[in-house]
């Protein structure tokens, strides 16, 4: 290298840094591909997921709202709408965790679902047996049985 004349050493200098340039942009495309694969499969499937997870969430607290006030109430068509409220928030409800369960792309992530699911009939038998006994009992009977 000490016997190289000086465009000899430039254009040496310049061609290892265009080498180095381009292994880097190289690098740098295969990278982003990657990048952009993953930021695909977050926009068509975790986003949604978690957006619908909170509306079920939000359905579910509704549900438990209206639960409240069906048993606070007095009134039979006080009592009646809730009840329709309630039946229309189940219907969104399952449409909603029919849509999530159409983006579940693991194992893990259904089996967690369906263990969901089945607690979830549990919590349905208790909310049910509690509206039954809110349409037939007195209020004060109503409140002792949610305590």
């Amino acid at each position: 290298m000490k016997n190289w004349k000086i465009g000899t050493r430039i254009t040496a200098g310049f061609a290892a840094v265009i080498f180095i340039a381009l292994t880097l942009g190289v690098f740098a495309y295969s990278k982003v591909g990657t990048i952009e694969k993953s930021s695909s499969q977050i926009a068509a499937n975790a986003l949604p997921g978690v957006y619908l997870v909170g509306q079920v969430q939000n359905g579910i607290q509704l549900e438990f709202s209206l639960l409240l006030q069906h048993v606070n109430s007095t009134d039979k068509q006080e009592m009646e709408r809730l009840e329709t409220e309630i039946r229309e928030s189940r219907t969104r409800n399952a449409g909603r965790r029919g849509e999530y369960r159409k983006l579940i792309r693991d194992d893990k992530e259904r089996s967690l679902f369906e263990a969901l699911m089945a607690s979830r009939n549990a919590y349905v038998a208790a909310y049910d047996e509690t509206l039954k006994i809110s349409r037939i009992g007195t209020t004060s009977a109503r409140k002792q049985w949610l305590l």
